[in-house]
């Protein structure tokens, strides 16, 4: 009996041959695959011309479905990119069930997202299917409201399925997808659904620690906060770390943005959960207001944690998620893994990337097919058992044989 299979492929072709890109990274992907695919996942760094890329590769191979998106980063087996790669896994199913569905031109993302879930509820052929062996993964253009997207799927489909994806970026000027079909979706929001015969696992963490003590949201709006313990929430942020990190006294968080960047790459937000980790807000600028804007709401009134974390933290939550993949996988052989890892990673000072990828190959093994994105926040079912859009947060799918 057949397996499950995966291939990939990549090329470093630069955006004047984004056709041409396409196309080999295809071949290579079908070459190493050795059959026909049953699902693409296609990812591409920004500058090319996308729908050039989709083209290329549905000129070698037809009537696929496929996910896909730009990224600011490209992880391709033992390659890292930030420019000028296309990267795609090309996967041999046999015995499980595929359905790609999408919107684009978005105008109520909630109203969308939940009409989405309904639609794969009514698409699934085997109702009984076991949540272990199935996952729903979801690219979001980050022009719509992520939060929205996690709660309206949240609404419909609850925690009978694990949920896993990214948010991509739609302010780069261009489309950069998401992808659905070989199509490059205009504001869309794309699902996944695939039902296996065999385990598929799932793991998230951030490594991401706790400061201090508690803190109370008491106005927000959205994704900005205005006021920590009713006092102006950038001067509350910044004397909250004035004892531990005396340098940031002299400095003008709302005056001199790139200091802020720079400290809260290291020291985000996070909203306390009942179970598992904090939910992290990633607090991105200060402004003229004095309210902190993070990457995903922040609900009024909301207990939180001002963060701190070092790089061997975040890579050490990287190992951690792995491995709770590859535990949900059991003792079945794995195929394949695929991962969206956040951005914010790129611009903290002195992280290497290709750690994170290291550190996945040495949990896998030398022979299983890796690949990954860098995301604008992260789709993830948490061990609470309910889907949330994260900032900050490492996770990962692992498909079993």
């Amino acid at each position: 009996m057949r397996e499950i299979k995966t291939g990939i492929g990549t090329s470093f072709l630069d955006k004047t041959e984004s056709f041409k890109a396409g196309a080999a990274a295809i071949t290579v992907a079908l070459d190493n695959l050795g059959e026909k695919p049953d699902l693409l996942f296609i990812f591409t760094t920004f500058e090319y011309f996308h729908d050039e890329v989709l083209k290329g590769v549905y000129s070698l191979i037809k009537d696929v479905p496929s996910l896909g998106c730009a990224a600011d980063g490209v992880f391709a087996n033992s390659n890292v990119k930030t420019k000028e790669m296309v990267a795609v896994m090309a996967l041999s199913l046999p015995g499980c069930e595929v359905s790609v569905i999408y919107r684009e031109n978005i105008k109520n993302i909630f109203d969308t997202s939940k009409k989405l879930g309904e639609q794969f509820l009514s698409s699934i052929s085997r109702p009984d299917f076991i949540k272990g062996n199935s996952l729903i993964y979801v690219l979001n253009n980050n022009k719509l409201t992520n939060d929205i997207v996690a709660r309206g799927l949240v609404n419909i489909i609850g925690p009978m399925c694990n949920i896993i994806g990214g948010a991509v970026d739609g302010f780069q000027g261009g489309n950069m997808g998401p992808f659905a079909n070989g199509k490059v979706l205009n504001d869309g929001l794309v699902l996944l659904f695939i039902q296996s015969k065999s385990p598929l696992g799932a793991g998230v963490a951030h490594g991401w620690k706790a400061f201090g003590t508690p803190l109370v949201a008491t106005h927000t709006e959205g994704n900005r906060i205005y006021t920590l313990n009713g006092q102006p929430a950038h001067k509350i942020y910044k004397n909250f770390f004035i004892e531990k990190y005396p340098h940031i006294k002299e400095i003008d968080f709302v005056t001199d943005q790139p200091a802020f960047y720079k400290f809260a790459a290291y020291h985000p937000v996070g909203l306390a959960k009942m179970k598992g980790e904090y939910l992290i807000r990633d607090p991105y600028a200060i402004l003229e207001d004095g309210s902190i804007v993070c990457g995903g709401e922040i609900p009024e009134n909301s207990i939180i944690h001002l963060m701190e974390g070092t790089n061997e933290a975040l890579l050490a939550a990287t190992e951690s998620a792995t491995a709770e993949g590859m535990n949900k996988c059991g003792d079945k052989k794995l195929a394949g893994a695929v991962f969206f890892n956040c951005v914010t990673r790129l611009w903290q000072p002195n992280f290497d990337i290709s750690s994170d990828l290291k550190i996945i190959r040495k949990k896998l093994g030398p022979n299983i097919p890796i690949l990954g994105i860098m995301t604008r926040g992260e789709f993830a079912t948490p061990g609470s058992g309910i889907a949330a859009f994260h900032n900050k947060t490492f996770c990962i799918s692992l498909i079993s044989t």
